[in-house]
């Protein structure tokens, strides 16, 4: 089975639409802006404002391997969160957000991975919970993605490598 590769340009294209689709059909989100950055010296990096973010982190394999991060302002989660459980109030506890993100980082990854090649299976990692910190400091090969939610504001990277 050969290993697949993608350029930093088709891996941008995709992020947009892979990453909006989910946030539209399962959060009920809209996104007001999105931003693919391409090189790596301009990377979107979120504040390093530990509080105000959560994200998670995670790792898949198959005919390429890489790693997926994303991290979102907890006023967006907010809001994202409620919808997601059909809720107007009250707010989601921090263990439900903390569920939530998981899943979210494992809806944006495998959309993503689904748009890039639907033809392949894909291993996904266990996500893992962390301060959003991850999303804010992408390695150098990553492609990374902002989204301009109301309100907050999401940031998305993905590194991928030759596979199995």
């Amino acid at each position: 089975m050969p290993t697949l590769t993608f350029d930093r340009g088709s891996l941008a294209a995709a992020l947009d639409p892979s990453i909006r689709e989910v946030l539209e059909t399962m959060f009920f989100a809209c996104v007001s802006d999105f931003e693919a950055v391409r090189e790596p010296e301009q990377e979107t990096r979120i504040p390093n404002e530990v509080a105000a973010h959560l994200g998670a982190h995670l790792k898949f394999s198959g005919q390429c391997t890489g790693e997926f991060a994303f991290s979102i302002e907890k006023c967006a989660l907010a809001s994202l969160a409620l919808n997601f459980l059909g809720r107007t109030e009250p707010s989601a506890s921090e263990q439900e957000n903390a569920s939530i993100v998981c899943e979210m980082g494992n809806m944006f990854c495998g959309s993503l991975l689904s748009r890039l090649q639907a033809d392949n299976v894909f291993h996904l990692g266990t996500p893992f919970l962390d301060d959003g910190q991850s999303a804010s400091t992408p390695p150098a090969s990553a492609v990374t993605g902002s989204f301009c939610l109301d309100p907050g504001r999401l940031v998305v990277w993905i590194g991928m490598e030759a596979g199995d």
